[in-house]
């Protein structure tokens, strides 16, 4: 019977294994613009921007050369797309075309650059992104592009002028001077030009600026711009200078930046923040799981996450007695993992059992709940890399449509 279900999924997954093989291999493969990379002469003043990955996992890499002289300069860098970060004013060094700099204060959990290479006869930017939960390296050319007026940092590029939807919420890390900062916005209404905001902070460890929590703040907005007044709820000497929703690209843009005064020599920090689920580990569908009966043998199968980061996790009960039992998971999409026949016990509504083994590097699976009253099944799929909490309901579907696999 077992077998019988898990063939049509078996082939499935296999399908899923090998687009992202053939993905990864052409990311890889792409890193040919790498090879090509041509002259060892030194970078002036300027800014590049590119794009590499796959179309539903497409990141956008820029990188801004502040300054550079002798063989040591130093850049801002930024990501966004799947990823937001942001890497201001980091010293980095050049030897030939490689350029060496430390953005581990600055790049989300399993995530780094391996390479940049600076390639004089076409002026570009040779960057790879690694990223450990999706197993795949990105290769990037950046192009030189033009450089903001007001902000040098304002290169990257952000696009669109729509209004953002109500109840909304972005993360994104911004770094300097080997320190890091945390920084979340909560579009938490919107009409008519005007809305409520939530923005915090986690501060940076080590300095005076302790971070900041603005909640139920007032806001219009025009074009792009986000106008608030945080000035009641910032640390001092310390300001919210700017913020944009940049619309194609769903994301908000933030700068923090030191007053004038003692504090004028502090970096002003600029983070991209990517669309998240706002319930994280409080999503209000696992709050309002109720019913604490016994699950019986069946599937499950529920999608969730943001449009660029969607995940479809499928459940099967073989079955369950006297609090004990065994299942099969699956995530595909962006995730492709497979935990096979795992005991698990259940107190309540909450289902205990180890998947540390079969899932890929930087995910976890920190809560799973049966919630009887609606036979639905509530799993929590953490993303390091994202730096998200993704939860994801599954209702009962018939074993026979496949996705199961053994």
């Amino acid at each position: 019977m077992l077998r019988k279900v898990a063939f049509l999924g078996l082939a499935a997954e296999t399908a899923v294994a090998s687009d992202w093989t053939s993905l990864a291999l052409s990311a890889r493969a792409d890193g040919s613009e790498l090879t090509t990379c041509s002259g060892s002469g030194d970078p002036t003043h300027g800014c590049y921007e590119g794009t590499a990955g796959p179309f539903f996992a497409k990141e956008t890499i820029k990188v801004h050369v502040a300054k550079f002289a002798n063989g040591v300069g130093s850049m801002d860098l930024t990501g966004s797309g799947v990823l937001g970060f942001t890497c201001s004013e980091h010293s980095f060094t050049k030897s030939g075309q490689a350029v060496s700099v430390d953005l581990s204060d600055c790049l989300p959990a399993g995530v780094s650059v391996p390479s940049v290479n600076y390639c004089s006869d076409s002026d570009t930017v040779a960057v790879t992104v690694k990223v450990d939960a999706v197993g795949m390296s990105l290769p990037a050319t950046l192009k030189k592009v033009s450089c903001g007026m007001s902000n040098e940092i304002e290169f990257a590029t952000c696009t669109g002028s729509a209004e953002p939807p109500s109840g909304t919420c972005y993360e994104g890390r911004a770094g300097a001077m080997g320190l890091t900062e945390d920084i979340k916005v909560n579009l938490k209404s919107f009409s008519g030009g005007r809305g409520t905001i939530d923005l915090s902070s986690s501060g940076l460890p080590g300095t005076i600026d302790k971070g900041f929590a603005c909640k139920d703040h007032s806001f219009s907005k025009a074009g792009q711009e986000i106008s608030v007044d945080a000035s009641d709820c910032m640390p001092a000497g310390f300001k919210v200078s700017d913020v944009k929703y940049c619309s194609d690209t769903e994301s908000v843009k933030v700068t923090v930046q030191g007053d004038s005064g003692p504090l004028g020599f502090f970096p002003h920090l600029s983070a991209m923040l990517n669309r998240v689920d706002c319930a994280g580990s409080a999503n209000s569908e696992l709050a309002s799981c109720s019913g604490s009966g016994d699950p019986t043998p069946g599937c499950y199968r529920g999608s969730a996450g943001p449009f660029f980061a969607k995940e479809t996790i499928t459940v099967k009960i073989d079955k369950f007695v006297n609090g004990v039992g065994s299942m099969h998971l699956t995530g595909s999409r962006l995730l492709a993992f497979t935990c096979g026949e795992r005991s698990f016990t259940k107190s309540g509504q909450a289902i205990s059992l180890d998947l540390n083994d079969c899932l890929p590097s930087g995910v976890s699976v920190p809560s799973v709940s049966y919630c009887s009253n609606t036979d639905t099944v509530n799993v929590m799929v953490s993303v390091d890399a994202l730096k998200m909490n993704v939860p994801v309901t599954l209702k009962k579907v018939s074993c026979d449509t496949g996705l199961v696999v053994v």
